[in-house]
């Protein structure tokens, strides 16, 4: 989740979650989100009435984007300076936002101790906090022993030995990594 800035005038702090009351005059805040499962829609809408229940004065509001078109609406609102207060996106996703200045700096305003290092970093740039971790993907990287055993190559165990690796097993049609979807 990440705060959004803009040029002509800076967003408001994030707010805090419920049951902290909402500074004074906090007034409507906007959420894009992208979730298609039903399950995810329920329950922040019943996170949302929560917090609006329990803070008089705050209005949160959130507003559903298909996935498909999230990172166009985002770049388009970014480009017309017509941008929510927060988003939830994927994590992969905060280094470019906030390359871009459309995320808010804030490094310092959250508690981050609970937080794993990778899922933080995911959200950091040059040193500064843009974004709290909402939700991480859980990946695995599999790899064939018999053809790092033929290429003399050791299981690679950073990102740097990752691509030597692959490097060394790429031959004719057989690339030495790929993905799946």
């Amino acid at each position: 989740m990440a705060g959004c800035a803009s040029p002509a005038a800076p967003a408001p702090a994030p707010a805090e979650p419920a049951p902290y009351p909402a500074p004074e005059g906090f007034g409507d805040v906007e959420i894009w989100y992208y979730w298609e499962t039903p399950g995810h829609q329920v329950a922040l809408g019943e996170l949302i009435a929560e917090y609006n229940a329990n803070n008089p004065g705050t209005t949160v509001s959130a507003n559903y984007v298909p996935f498909a078109d999230f990172k166009k609406q985002l770049s388009l609102g970014a480009s017309a300076d017509i941008l929510p207060d927060l988003v939830i996106i994927d994590s992969p996703d905060h280094a470019s936002y906030s390359i871009m200045g459309i995320f808010e700096d804030i490094t310092g305003k959250f508690d981050v101790s609970q937080y794993f290092e990778g899922p933080i970093n995911s959200a950091t740039l040059d040193g500064a906090l843009y974004g709290m971790p909402f939700g991480i993907n859980c990946l695995a990287l599999y790899y064939n022993t018999d053809m790092l055993s033929a290429a003399g190559v050791t299981p690679p165990t950073t990102w740097a030995e990752l691509k030597d690796a692959a490097k060394a097993l790429t031959s004719g049609n057989v690339y030495g990594l790929g993905s799946r979807r």
